[in-house]
């Protein structure tokens, strides 16, 4: 196929500046064998949006905000002579969300000079009375080495 046409359409409130126009290539994009596109190929194109009226005050756009920028018009013909053409739907832009705050832990900061820790329950004591335990006899025994 051979493209006719490939233009930016900015909506009202921009202006552009086709970063495309400076290039010998892009200026050839659609004269000579750059002409024919062939299947698999990749072209790149770069516009440039400004503002049409710069504002005194800088208004910086609601986080989550959608700002429409416009549209491309492409036209071509197939190699049997056929037109085609897309308009593509609106491009955009989607302001960045702020960043979400960091969690705060709703556990007190660890110190260890100060410990938060309650005091070890008393242990276990039976309610039997107590009964004498036999004595433990220590025996020592002697490993000799005879050589």
């Amino acid at each position: 196929m051979w493209f006719e046409r490939l233009e930016f359409k900015p909506v009202d409130g921009w202006t552009f500046t086709d970063a495309n126009e400076s290039s010998i290539e892009a200026r050839q994009a659609f004269t000579g064998p750059k002409t024919l596109v062939q299947p698999q190929d990749t072209f790149q194109y770069i516009y440039t949006l400004i503002p049409a009226v710069i504002p005194r005050f800088l208004i910086k756009p609601a986080p989550g905000a959608v700002i429409p920028l416009g549209r491309l018009d492409i036209a071509w013909r197939t190699t049997f002579g056929e037109p085609g053409r897309l308009l593509t739907s609106m491009l955009s832009r989607r302001v960045p969300q702020a960043p979400p705050p960091p969690i705060q832990s709703a556990l007190p900061p660890h110190s260890p000079s100060s410990s938060s820790r309650p005091s070890s329950p008393v242990p276990y004591q039976s309610r039997q009375p107590t009964r004498p335990q036999t004595p433990v006899h220590k025996y020592q025994h002697h490993n000799q080495l005879h050589l």
